[in-house]
């Protein structure tokens, strides 16, 4: 389906995001790994305590959020297969746990320092759980 001109998210186009995607997972998975040792070794040299970890987004998992862009606006953004890696902000993701509140700005404040961006870009997506509307909303 095209929408004045510009191809639209379907099925068939799912299908090859998703075959882009597999070509790709050994390569994010390989990205995962070489940010969280980073991450693991600058921590240890400024004595941050904290548990990083990281994933790569289970193909069933973007093949569902896809799935679940048919029919929204979102669907616009994928033209073609690579418009995943633009506009699929979660296909690879690293967390880090701090053990205690002072760490977590420390450890906030450094990540920047140890990763380029494009310009005009930020580095990461922070996101602080209990700021999170659904943990909020877990509570409650």
């Amino acid at each position: 389906m095209k929408l004045m001109g510009v191809p639209m998210l379907n099925s068939a186009l799912i299908t090859e995001c998703m075959k882009e995607f597999d070509r790709s997972t050994d390569l994010l998975q390989k990205l995962v790994i070489t940010i969280v040792e980073a991450l693991e070794s600058s921590l240890s040299h400024h004595k941050i305590m904290a548990k990083v970890n990281g994933r790569v987004k289970s193909a069933k998992s973007l093949e569902n959020k896809l799935n679940g862009w048919l029919g929204t606006g979102k669907a616009a953004r994928i033209q073609k297969a690579r418009d995943i890696f633009d506009h699929v902000s979660d296909l690879a993701a690293v967390r880090v746990l701090t053990y205690t509140e002072s760490d977590r700005k420390r450890v906030s404040d450094l990540i920047p320092t140890l990763f380029n961006s494009r310009e005009n870009e930020e580095n990461c997506e922070k996101e602080i759980k209990e700021d999170d509307e659904r943990i909020r909303e877990d509570k409650n």
